[in-house]
């Protein structure tokens, strides 16, 4: 796989006829893989997300078996979702189907990113976990 070679902003709330990137998202996010396409992740966790890393290890090993959807080398589109929680669950109901009504997958940083983006090398404490800034729970699904 490759990192992308440039980013986009799309801001909630601005109209389309503002903001051409919102049809280049939404095109993104409903043609997940579809016609040699990239493949479209969306940075969210969730119970069943899983990390980069995961996915690759499914992708290699199904063109191990043979598999003719997996291509180890295929682009991804990644959609990154910015804002508190709230605000983050908002544009995700708002813009990006369920996977089981052929959206993308969610993917969800590392135990290591998290703990590096914490500052935490160690790993092994409660500062690797994220924790939702409005009732300082933890996120389910991501540690």
């Amino acid at each position: 796989s490759t990192f992308p070679t440039k980013s986009r902003l799309v801001v909630s709330g601005i109209g389309r006829e503002h903001q051409p990137t919102m049809d280049e998202m939404l095109e993104a996010v409903r043609g997940s893989g579809s016609n040699n396409a990239p493949k479209c992740l969306v940075l969210f966790p969730s119970e069943d997300a899983l990390t980069f890393d995961q996915i690759e290890a499914m992708e290699a090993k199904a063109k191990d078996a043979g598999s003719s959807e997996s291509d180890h080398d295929r682009r991804y589109d990644v959609v990154v979702i910015d804002g508190t929680w709230a605000q983050a669950r908002k544009m995700y109901n708002r813009y990006i189907p369920s996977e089981e009504d052929g959206g993308p997958q969610r993917v969800q940083l590392s135990d290591d990113a998290v703990a590096t983006l914490n500052g935490d090398s160690s790993n092994g404490n409660d500062s690797a976990y994220w924790y939702d800034s409005e009732d300082n729970q933890r996120i389910t699904g991501h540690q």
